[in-house]
Parts: C-alpha cells; sequence; structure tokens
C-alpha cells in the first residue's frame, strides 16, 4: 500500500498516509469519478491500472462511507 487516502465528495482530501496529498483536489482522479457515478457503499471499486510518469504502475480502490443519514459526503 503506498498511500491510504479518505475524499469527500467534493474530491478535497481530508486525511492521507503522505502528508504531501493532505488538502489536495482529487476530483478528476479515476477514483473519484468511479465513485460519483456508481455510488454503493457494500462495493469496493478498482480502478483499472494506470502507469506513472516515474514508471510505477496502480490501481485505486474506492468505497463510499455513508454519512448518518445515508447520503454521500
Amino acid at each position: 500500500v503506498a498511500a491510504l487516502l479518505v475524499i469527500d465528495a467534493q474530491g478535497q482530501v481530508l486525511a492521507s498516509s503522505l502528508p504531501a496529498t493532505q488538502g489536495a483536489d482529487a476530483y478528476q482522479r479515476t477514483f473519484a469519478e468511479i465513485e460519483r457515478r456508481a455510488r454503493d457503499p457494500a462495493t469496493l471499486y478498482v480502478t483499472a491500472p494506470e502507469r506513472h510518469a516515474d514508471g510505477r504502475t496502480s490501481i485505486a480502490l474506492a468505497r463510499e462511507i455513508p454519512a448518518l443519514r445515508g447520503q454521500f459526503g
């Protein structure tokens, strides 16, 4: 695991294991887009592999954590 992030419904990184990503905007990231389109708290979404500029390949796992009243965010 390279990083663990908690992202709100607007794509703002609320918590992260990588200090440099704290407060970043992840709205356009693939995993945030998946969550916005196919919201199901019981489903773990897995992105397609993504190649980075430094040669690393990564995948992202995303799962919605609904608010107290069941809404996203």
